[in-house]
């Protein structure tokens, strides 16, 4: 098992068994709760590179970690990741292909799917294309 996994199995689904009335044993449960950590580990993440790296000269980058929940070990690997040439090489090709992008998604955070669903529901003429 992977920590998160193992995070979830110990901690988190019981806590969730005692506030809700759910099958904590059920993989959908166990999935949503694992997708949910990772999406909030990973916009962590980006908060911290945003606000303690980018744009931070590298003579003035923190050795230790700016926040209680995360170890300067941790954090040190964190700026180890950013700072190598690999890492560096894939941030700009992720920017230079977000810029290739012709139609942007303006369904807010819903998917296209849903969208679609939401307009058919609200008995809009929609001509169906097959």
């Amino acid at each position: 098992m992977i920590a998160v996994e193992c995070l979830i199995v110990g901690v988190v689904l019981p806590w969730l068994q005692g506030q809700f009335d759910m099958d904590t044993g059920s993989k959908a449960v166990t999935s949503a709760c694992t997708d949910m950590l990772k999406v909030g580990q990973r916009r962590l993440r980006h908060r911290l590179k945003k606000r303690y790296f980018d744009d931070v000269p590298a003579s003035q980058l923190r050795h230790t970690s700016p926040i209680d929940s995360m170890s300067d070990e941790q954090w040190r690997a964190l700026v180890e990741m950013w700072s190598s040439q690999k890492h560096k090489e894939k941030c700009e090709t992720n920017r230079l292909n977000r810029g290739k992008v012709k139609c942007q998604q303006r369904t807010g955070s819903r998917s296209y799917v849903e969208h679609f669903h939401a307009l058919v529901m609200n008995n809009w003429n929609i001509i169906y294309v097959y």
